[in-house]
C-alpha cells in the first residue's frame, strides 16, 4: 500500500526506513522511494548536469545516490554559438558559422523568406537548420543543396523490399554534417533512419529511428528509435556505438545532460517511469551508469 506525504510538492511514497542495524526478524527493510505525479505534462530538462522532472510549475533534481529536491524550473537552455545559422550580413542571406559564411543562392533565400513569412503569420519559429559544415539547409521540412541553390529529394533505404509497402519521409533533420531522414511505411511504430549527404546520396543501412535527434558534442551526434535506442555517429556519419533500451514506443524522453551523458526518461508499465542516465564518453561505446524506478502516485 502507498502512503503519499501530502505535504510535500514531489509526493514522497514513504515507506519504513531501513534501520542501520539488522532487521527484526521477519521484517523487510525498506527504504524512501521518490514518486512522479500522474501528470500528462511530465518533462524531462537539463540542469547544470543534473536530470530534473517537472511538471506544472514544480520541478524535483534527481541525482544518483541523493535524496531528491525540488527546484525552480530551469529556464531554457541557451543557443550554441557554435551552431551555424541562416543570417543577412551584407545584405544577402548566408549560412554562417562564427566568422565563415557561405552565401545562400536565389531558390534557397525564396524558399527561406516563404518559411519566415508563414512562422510570422502563425506566430512561431521558423523551421530552419543548417549543418556542420554549412553545406546544407533544412527549411519547412525540405532540404536543400547550399551550393548548388538546389532541393534534395530523399531516396528511400534500400532495407525496404519491393514486396513491402511504399514508405514515405516523415522527417528530415540536421545531424552534424548530414541529413537524417526518417521513413515510415505503416501505422507505426516503424519508422527507420537513413543518413543522406550533401548530394542526395543515402549513406551507410538504414536504422531504427523516429524519435529525438541531437548533437552530443563538437564531435557527435545522437539518433534515438521510437523505443529510445540510442545510436551514437561522428559528423561525417560514421556509426560509433548503438545501447537498446527497452520501453514502450514514443513513451520516452531522451536529452543530453552534457556532453558525455545522456538522459531517458521512460515508461515502465502503465503506473510508473525509470530514469536511465547513459554514459557516452568519446573513447567508448555508450552504457547505462545508472537507473532509478519511479512509480506514480496521486494526492
Amino acid at each position: 500500500m502507498r502512503r503519499v506525504l501530502l505535504s510535500l510538492p514531489v509526493l514522497l511514497l514513504m515507506t519504513l526506513l531501513a534501520r542501520a542495524d539488522s532487521p527484526p526478524a521477519g521484517k523487510v527493510p525498506m527504504t524512501l522511494v521518490p514518486c512522479l505525479p500522474a501528470a500528462d505534462d511530465l518533462r524531462l530538462v537539463p540542469l547544470a548536469g543534473d536530470p530534473v522532472i517537472c511538471w506544472g510549475t514544480s520541478c524535483m533534481k534527481l541525482v544518483e545516490r541523493e535524496p531528491p529536491v525540488l527546484v525552480p524550473p530551469p529556464p531554457a537552455p541557451s543557443a550554441s554559438p557554435a551552431r551555424p545559422e541562416v543570417v543577412e550580413r551584407d545584405g544577402k542571406l548566408q549560412v554562417c558559422l562564427a566568422s565563415e559564411c557561405s552565401p545562400v543562392g536565389a531558390k534557397l533565400a525564396a524558399r527561406i523568406g516563404k518559411e519566415r513569412k508563414r512562422a510570422a503569420a502563425e506566430k512561431q519559429p521558423a523551421s530552419l537548420a543548417a549543418s556542420a559544415d554549412r553545406k546544407l539547409v533544412v527549411v519547412g521540412g525540405e532540404a536543400w543543396n547550399v551550393a548548388g541553390d538546389k532541393r534534395i529529394k530523399p531516396k528511400k533505404p534500400a532495407s525496404y523490399s519491393s514486396q513491402e509497402d511504399t514508405p514515405s519521409v516523415v522527417d528530415i533533420e540536421v545531424a552534424g554534417n548530414l541529413l537524417v531522414v526518417s521513413w515510415s511505411n505503416c501505422a507505426g511504430p516503424c519508422t527507420m533512419a537513413q543518413l543522406v549527404d550533401d548530394t542526395g546520396k543515402n549513406r551507410g543501412p538504414s536504422f531504427a529511428g523516429g524519435g529525438e535527434v541531437f548533437r552530443l558534442d563538437d564531435k557527435r551526434f545522437v539518433v534515438v528509435s521510437e523505443y529510445a535506442e540510442i545510436h551514437v555517429f561522428d559528423l561525417a556519419g560514421k556509426r560509433l556505438g548503438d545501447l537498446e533500451i527497452s520501453g514502450e514506443p514514443n513513451g520516452a524522453q531522451v536529452l543530453p545532460l552534457d556532453d558525455s551523458t545522456i538522459a531517458i526518461l521512460r515508461r515502465d508499465g502503465d503506473d510508473a517511469y525509470r530514469l536511465v542516465i547513459v554514459s557516452a564518453l568519446e573513447d567508448s561505446r555508450p552504457r547505462v551508469s545508472s537507473e532509478r524506478f519511479l512509480p506514480t502516485c496521486a494526492p
